[in-house]
């Protein structure tokens, strides 16, 4: 069993890192070619709402198991 945890929080730290990643990315594309073109500009907003389905549900994970952890 521990070692089915150890994997799924590694799991969960690489979705995390993956997510924040792509906002950085979705941020920067979306701040540096303001105006430039329209198509990297909605690239931009694309991979900031991909990081928001990739973070949103791994912060929910994280605050359920650390509300679990502290029940027992």
């Amino acid at each position: 069993m521990g070692g089915f945890s150890l994997i799924l929080v590694l799991f969960v730290l690489g979705a995390a890192v993956f997510g924040i990643i792509l906002f950085g990315l979705g941020t920067f594309a979306a701040g540096h070619f303001i105006g430039r073109s329209e198509k990297t500009r909605k690239l931009g907003t694309a991979l900031r709402i991909v990081s928001y389905f990739l973070l949103i549900p791994i912060f929910a994970i994280g605050i359920i198991i650390f509300v679990t952890a502290k029940l027992k």
